[in-house]
């Protein structure tokens, strides 16, 4: 399987596949957790800004230290095991 540290000519660290779980996982957390901090707050949902960067960066270490279960968990479910 593929390694997190694998690199290539512009891959970089997480490679083509790691970028988009990174992208899946960041936003989908950064979703979940600003509406829950949203509701939790009762702020105004037009005029808060999520820094959507930390949830990114969180899951860009997440993906790279659990690469090889997310892919295979992954793999699990599109192929319906």
């Amino acid at each position: 399987g593929p390694g997190a540290a694998r690199g290539g000519h512009g891959s970089g660290v997480l490679g083509l596949r790691g970028a988009l779980m990174t992208m899946i996982v960041g936003t989908t957390m950064g979703s979940v957790l600003g509406l829950i901090f949203i509701l939790a707050t009762k702020k105004d949902r037009s005029s808060y800004e999520l820094p959507l960067g930390t949830f990114l960066g969180i899951a860009g270490l997440g993906v790279i230290l659990s690469w090889q279960g997310i892919f295979g968990w992954y793999a699990r479910l599109l192929s319906g095991r």
